[in-house]
């Protein structure tokens, strides 16, 4: 997920050439700060936590058979 963050994160040019040509993913990057603007948007606007568990591992690479 960091690496997919880092796509976005390099800008629309990245994103779209790793959406049509996925080994074009760059793996040398990743971006986890983006993971957290939202919980962190919903703490500042809502003045609580954010309590949301994803049941998912988003770590780098962790889905193996996707990375196939």
């Amino acid at each position: 997920m960091y690496i997919r963050c880092a796509a976005v994160a390099l800008g629309r040019d990245t994103y779209i050439r790793a959406l049509h040509h996925p080994e074009c993913m760059p793996h040398e990057h990743s971006f986890e700060p983006l993971l957290e603007l939202a919980s962190e948007a919903y703490e500042r606007r809502m003045k609580k936590e954010f309590d949301y568990e994803t049941g998912c591992d988003y770590e780098t690479f962790s889905n193996i058979d996707a990375w196939k």
